[in-house]
């Protein structure tokens, strides 16, 4: 598990190409961290959608984002971990990686398939449809500490991001 201190850092001071920077020298080092992976999924979706970036530099930061998840799926195709969060993630614009929402849904789909008795994956099927029971999921996921800040403080700014929208 990485330090994310830098990173925060990054992310705090609104420097989110230095944030990919950083992610893409640690990735580098250890290709197979799927926390340093989900968190240049992350700060790619920020940094395309929310930030905005000059018209200048904006087709080669998607270029890069796409390149980078076709990579990443290929290194993680059969980790229901990464298929789920990586999946969950790329929605905040599909475009920006390349497929499109109906392939992201396959992969929490596979994520579920491969590991059927992890709750938050049985969730995140659940909501695709107007059920009742999404709401028991939900609160479940809460009172079994599912979504406690211990289980995803190991994925650093992006597991602070999943967090959030869950509150």
């Amino acid at each position: 598990m990485n330090d994310y201190s830098q990173l925060k850092q990054y992310i705090q001071d609104d420097r989110w190409i230095s944030a990919l920077e950083y992610l893409y020298d640690l990735e580098n080092k250890s290709p197979m961290d799927i926390a340093t992976t989900l968190n240049i999924v992350y700060c790619n979706g920020i940094l395309l959608v929310e930030k905005g970036l000059p018209k200048s530099v904006q087709d080669e930061y998607r270029d890069k984002s796409i390149n980078h998840f076709r990579r990443a799926l290929s290194r993680f195709h059969d980790n229901p971990e990464f298929l789920f969060y990586a999946g969950w993630m790329a929605c905040i614009g599909e475009w920006n990686y390349g497929v499109e929402q109906s392939f992201l849904e396959k992969m929490i789909d596979k994520a579920y398939e491969i590991s059927p008795t992890t709750f938050l994956y049985s969730w995140a099927l659940c909501q695709r449809g107007p059920d009742q029971k999404c709401v028991e999921f939900k609160k479940q996921l809460y009172e079994n500490k599912v979504l406690s800040d211990s289980i995803l403080k190991q994925y650093g700014p992006f597991g602070e991001y999943f967090l959030d929208c869950f509150r």
